[in-house]
């Protein structure tokens, strides 16, 4: 009850003030009779300034000034009228916007009066004005985005009603046809239709990739000479200009000496200061005077030069004009009787000049024009439609996940079309292979790795070279899925009449082994026909239960036969798993180490995946199966870790090593590697793996020991011409939204500069890239 009477007081005391303020007269009247804004007028301007000043922002400033002040301060729009008190209350309508709680004035509608209805055409002009609004705004964010660089194209920013409505399935979707590819890209791509030979590849003229960064490799000149190189030829491309405009054609046909030396010394200072201003950078640096003056006395020698060959070539042709009868024979022939010497292996400046080419890896005579399709019309996309048979066993992920060069031809729209680039490091590891067969002493094998980081090609260039050698007549055995190899071998078992060189045990693949067999009699059934084993090696490989089933599955391997053939071999290992292991260690011994009627080949990618962690286990190698089998005690990898000379340690965390006698010998043929990054292995064994083997080693006096088990060859990311000449190939291929691009990416330097920036020029992030 007290404070509802101080509460009334207090209004009473306001209303009495008002009151009083009124009767002395002060001028507060309507505005139409005097002027004066009437409290209607005022009363707004009064609204907006309460609590202004009294908001969390403004309490919390600290700019010293006086609270009290700030309070106290008159509104802005009050401060013309002399900062006057309110008005008085002189009719009923003041009375009515008049508030005695807030001091204030304005139209307070009651909140049991009927609210005031709004018209159609008003509440019509307040949507458009709102949806005005928000359209300015929403443009302003799209010309915003628009005026950005590196977008592929420009696309509706929104998908219209009608467009919605539209009843439409995946069969209304365009169909694509090579008809639909810019006539750039189709110039662009080069494709040659035959698989060339490990010759003809060796012998192709291929544009280098991307330096490697120091970053990856051990070696440094190399990255530092591709810079110095780049600096030189940019340099000298400002002398060919400056210079090459008439200017050194005036030099040389001066006489005096003197007057010679002074225009070559102006010519050097004027080439300075013209490249000093283009060149802002390098001008900055010390050296840069000692860059110019060499690029300007090797361009000056090279001018030398041309004109004294220009004097020689015209001095021969003016004195052997009378012997061109004297040359030719008898008979008028100039040309001998041989045939013309092979052609040479390209030069790097003829390495710089090329262009990157494909290799379609589909038969010409077996290219399909069109995806295969189940009864209902869905294409049908199996390991027989995509990968090419002579790839066999390259497959499609055992997980169906994607990656690898598969992936590429799986999103390809062109079902005629499997390209595959071919890159310097191809063409390397070629050569390596190609001479390492016609050497004429020593041993006629070349043992390689592929190292690089993820993505930049080393299962492409591996597939290269398996379709280059089977062309060329080579057996290879080609081993693309190491990660399962190493632990999907479904069970192993011990090998009862085989033994480690140290006498421990050995242990056998079955199924695995079943597999490898089947995949060399499918591939080369026909190559291998003819080769045969001595009858007496049989029991080095075989026990008497495994004999005994193996003649039973080859009539002619009977006993006292003499020869027992590879292809027998082969084909009963296929059927039996309790004898594929047997079948498959004597097969390739022999191939390996007895025959050199073709060379053998031996490609394996995702070595390092056998260097890793193990995942085989077995009571007979040790009871509490803390331990690993390593792959040197498991007869399919045995024999080809011999020809290397690895091995790895026999513990949890082994790391690879050298076996003591160094790579065993092989008769005839090569072993290419190559590691993965894309597989879950610790990069610590990894780069234990590339060091033992590709690094020469300490040694012990003996040549053989010290020197590296292995060549490395580096495969690099895409040079800028490569990823141009890549994003052609994607869009004549049709894979991803090149696939109806019609050129206008390729024909963008902006929006291949910015694909190249994005990807790194990684092959793989390129593709992937130009998919989403």
């Amino acid at each position: 009850m007290l404070r509802l009477a101080a509460r009334s007081s207090a209004r009473g005391a306001v209303v009495a003030r008002r009151a009083s303020r009124a009767v002395a007269g002060l001028d507060c009247s309507a505005s139409s009779s005097d002027g004066t804004p009437s409290p209607r007028e005022t009363a707004p301007s009064q609204r907006r300034h309460l609590g202004l000043y009294r908001s969390p922002d403004k309490r919390n400033l600290n700019d010293g000034t006086s609270k009290a002040d700030v309070y106290d301060e008159a509104p802005p729009d009050m401060i013309g009228l002399g900062a006057a008190p309110p008005p008085a209350i002189k009719t009923a309508d003041d009375m009515m916007d008049y508030d005695v709680l807030t001091d204030d004035w304005g139209v307070n509608p009651d909140d049991f009066a009927a609210p005031r209805i709004e018209s159609e055409e008003e509440r019509e002009a307040r949507f458009e004005a709102e949806e005005e609004k928000e359209e300015a705004k929403r443009q302003a964010v799209r010309d915003e985005l628009d005026a950005r660089t590196g977008r592929g194209w420009t696309d509706p920013w929104e998908i219209e009603e009608s467009e919605w409505y539209k009843d439409r399935g995946w069969d209304d979707a365009p169909v694509w046809s090579p008809d639909v590819c810019s006539r750039v890209s189709k110039e662009r791509l080069v494709v040659l239709e035959d698989v060339p030979t490990l010759e003809g590849l060796a012998r192709t003229a291929v544009p280098p990739g991307r330096t490697a960064h120091p970053s990856n490799v051990k070696d440094k000149s190399d990255y530092l000479g591709d810079r110095v190189a780049k600096r030189r030829a940019r340099i000298r491309s400002h002398i060919d200009k400056i210079a090459g405009g008439g200017k050194i054609e005036s030099i040389l046909a001066m006489e005096d000496w003197a007057e010679k030396q002074d225009a070559v010394d102006e010519l050097h200072e004027e080439v300075e200061a013209a490249v000093r201003k283009r060149e802002e950078i390098w001008a900055a640096q010390p050296r840069f005077g000692n860059w110019i003056e060499r690029e300007m006395e090797a361009y000056l020698l090279d001018v030398a030069r041309e004109e004294r060959e220009k004097f020689e070539a015209a001095a021969a042709a003016t004195s052997g004009e009378g012997d061109d009868d004297a040359e030719q024979g008898d008979d008028g022939d100039s040309e001998g009787d041989g045939d013309a010497p092979p052609p040479s292996l390209p030069t790097p400046e003829e390495d710089a000049s090329s262009v990157p080419k494909f290799l379609n890896l589909l038969p010409s005579g077996s290219r399909p024009k069109s995806w295969e399709t189940d009864g209902e019309g869905r294409i049908v996309r199996t390991t027989d439609t995509i990968v090419p048979d002579i790839l066999h066993p390259l497959s499609l992920h055992h997980r169906g996940k994607g990656g690898r060069l598969v992936e590429e031809w799986e999103l390809s729209a062109h079902p005629g079309c499997r390209h595959v680039m071919m890159r310097q490091a191809t063409r390397d590891v070629a050569r390596m292979l190609w001479e390492a067969d016609n050497r004429t002493e020593g041993e006629r094998v070349a043992r390689i790795m592929l190292t690089g980081k993820k993505g930049c090609g080393k299962t492409s260039a591996l597939a290269t070279l398996v379709a280059s050698a089977r062309t060329s007549g080579n057996i290879v055995m080609y081993l693309p899925d190491g990660d399962r190899l190493r632990h999907l071998g479904k069970y192993i078992q011990p090998s009862k009449n085989r033994k480690h060189e140290d006498g421990g045990l050995l242990f056998n693949l079955p199924v695995l082994s079943r597999e490898v067999c089947g995949q060399l009699l499918h591939s080369h059934e026909d190559d291998l026909d003819g080769m045969t084993v001595p009858e007496e090696r049989l029991g080095e490989f075989f026990g008497k239960d495994a004999l005994r089933r193996f003649r039973d599955l080859a009539p002619d391997a009977a006993e006292g036969c003499g020869e027992v053939k590879i292809v027998d071999l082969l084909r009963a290992g296929s059927e039996k798993e309790n004898i594929a292991a047997a079948c498959y260690a004597l097969s390739v011994d022999h191939l390996l180490h007895v025959q050199d009627d073709k060379p053998f080949l031996v490609v394996m990618d995702e070595f390092n995946c056998f260097f890793d962690h193990l995942h085989y286990f077995h009571g007979a190698y040790d009871e509490k199966a803390r331990y690993g089998i390593p792959p040197q005690r498991i007869t399919l990898f045995k024999p080809l870790l011999d020809v290397l000379g690895l091995y790895r340690a026999e513990t949890i965390k082994g790391f690879a090593g050298r076996t003591e006698g160094g790579p065993r010998p092989m008769k005839r043929g090569g072993i290419v590697v190559a590691t993965s990054e894309g597989r879950a292995v610790a990069g610590k064994f990894t780069s234990k793996l590339v060091e033992v083997a590709t690094e020469e080693g300490e040694g012990d006096g003996d040549s053989s020991s010290a020197a590296a088990l292995m060549e490395r060859v580096e495969v690099p990311a895409y040079s800028k011409l490569e990823v141009e000449h890549a994003l052609a190939n994607f869009e004549v291929t049709g894979i991803g939204r090149l696939r109806f691009d019609k050129g206008s990416t390729v024909m963008d330097d902006q929006e291949v500069e910015y694909l190249r920036m994005v990807s790194s020029s990684v092959p793989q992030q390129l593709m992937e890239a130009c998919i989403v």
